[in-house]
């Protein structure tokens, strides 16, 4: 614990220090959220072979009805009963801050933090570990056509969001229409805030590499009236013996055509396996407001460090065209629909499957809203078979704002899974209401309460139901100090926007 006598001097430092810059300017925002959730997982468990009893369906079971996984010759059968259930009560908080007007122009500072745990059952909500985490730390020196950044961030690219430990460095050259950014640092893990060498991060075990991993990467963009190019290019090492953990370049372009039409376009090559990436071409049609209409193609092949086990699998990509509709009837109704057909790539495996199953598959969906001033209403059906599953079911919400400060909504959903390679399809059901209240531009309130009802429909005793209640409220609080103004610092007022230019 932290003595009190610290808190204060540290209190009475940062006040001491804050008090001869009068000039500066803050904003804080605070977001608390608890819930109570509930959960149910499996337990692994197994019996003698000798003990197995031919069940209802032709297979081998428990006594009491489980269906069993038994090998030739093997001593014991294995089988999943379902756990105990487990009862949650997860309370987060994020805070959010950035602080500028320091005497230095262009000078500012970001940071983001998220605590999070869960003093209900004694079993470990995820992402409650650690309990405190630093999500973004960084100052940034925003001079003239340069952007300086130091500290954990993130960069968006075409590979996603990166998350580092490091620093970046950009220039843009306005009158050529020109944009250069590096960046270099440690890597956090993929998907999250922590570095991969996080004991949070354990359940990969001898899996991870033995230190963190460095990241380069540089990115050029050039604008030349409705046409925007952007290319990238990351590579990834090992600071140790220099081992290559992964080596990717990406192009991007989005350009607008005449008569409405805008066109889109990217593709990567992992230069680490030797092989294309993922790619997709979108064309896009959108006269005035009442009709937006568009047709793509695209293919997807998963991306992973050359560290990990992963690539030894060599996954293979899917290759989908797709297209999708929206109509607007009069003011305040519109009607849309989308599908998609996919196929996956040969697998090329000397031992395959002893079951024959697709390589291909379709998703669809229907869907229709109605928004005027103050009531908001939509409602979609969606269905997807592909191999080995499929889903199917449909959704609607409807939301009524009595003004600016208070809204309401329902919403209701209903899902069947069925699985082809097990006897199993699950069916869940999802009524939720939620309140939102704002009684300041500073202060936002809200409530939701929602009734999960999942049906696991199989011929055995592990048939269960699980319904339950969930509870969640949440506080949002924004603090704002300073000198008046637009309450941003004027780094963030001269970012570029995007290429859609919204």
């Amino acid at each position: 614990m932290i003595p009190v006598r610290r808190i204060r001097l540290s209190a009475a430092l940062a006040i001491a220090v804050a008090h001869p810059l009068f000039g500066q300017q803050f904003r804080v925002e605070l977001d608390s959220r608890f819930q109570s959730v509930a959960y149910r997982g499996w337990q692994a468990d197994s019996i003698l072979a000798a003990q197995a009893v031919t069940s209802a369906y032709g297979g081998p079971a428990t006594p009491d009805g489980f269906a069993l996984r038994c090998f030739p010759g093997a001593q014991y059968c294995y089988y999943f009963r379902p756990g105990k259930p487990l009862r949650a009560h997860p309370w987060t908080t994020s805070a959010r801050g950035s602080v500028w007007g320091l005497g230095v122009g262009g000078l500012s500072f970001h940071a983001a933090s998220l605590a999070a745990f869960d003093p209900g059952s004694g079993e470990s909500w995820p992402g409650s570990t650690p309990a405190l985490r630093l999500v973004e730390g960084y100052a940034r020196l925003a001079a003239g056509n340069w952007d300086f950044r130091a500290g954990r961030q993130y960069v968006a690219s075409r590979f996603g969001l990166r998350g580092l430990d490091g620093i970046r460095a950009g220039l843009e050259v306005s009158r050529l229409g020109l944009e250069l950014t590096g960046y270099g640092g440690w890597i956090l893990a993929r998907g999250s805030s922590l570095p991969v060498l996080s004991p949070a991060l354990n359940p990969l075990n001898e899996f991870r590499p033995r230190r963190r991993q460095l990241l380069g990467g540089i990115q050029l963009g050039l604008r030349q009236g409705a046409l925007v190019l952007r290319g990238t290019y990351e590579r990834e090492f090992d600071p140790g013996p220099r081992y290559l953990a992964g080596e990717r370049v990406g192009l991007d372009l989005w350009a607008a055509l005449p008569g409405d039409f805008r066109f889109s376009f990217g593709a990567d090559y992992d230069l680490g396996m030797g092989w294309w990436g993922s790619a997709e071409a979108r064309l896009s049609f959108a006269p005035e407001d009442w009709l937006i209409a568009d047709l793509g193609a695209r293919r997807y092949r998963p991306y992973f460090e050359l560290w990990s086990v992963w690539p030894a699998f060599t996954p293979v990509p899917y290759n989908a065209l797709s297209g999708n509709l929206s109509v607007s009837l009069g003011r305040f109704i519109s009607v849309r629909a989308g599908g998609e057909v996919y196929r996956y790539a040969p697998t090329g495996a000397a031992s395959p499957l002893l079951v024959e199953t697709s390589d291909r598959g379709w998703r669809g969906s229907l869907g229709a809203g109605y928004r005027d001033r103050r009531l908001a209403a939509s409602a979609n059906y969606f269905l997807e078979l592909g191999p080995g599953a499929g889903a199917g079911g449909v959704e609607g919400k409807v939301s009524y704002h009595s003004g600016s400060d208070f809204t309401l909504s329902l919403y209701g959903s209903y899902l069947r899974r069925p699985l082809e390679l097990r006897f199993n399809e699950s069916a869940l059901g999802i009524l939720e209401a939620a309140v939102e209240y704002r009684p300041s531009d500073r202060v936002e309130l809200g409530l939701e309460l929602g009734r999960y009802a999942e049906d696991r429909d199989r011929p055995d005793a592990a048939a269960v139901s699980w319904d339950q209640l969930r509870l969640a409220t949440r506080v949002t609080i924004v603090l704002r100090g300073g000198a008046r103004g637009s309450g941003l610092p004027a780094a963030v007022l001269r970012m570029p926007r995007g290429p859609s230019g919204r």
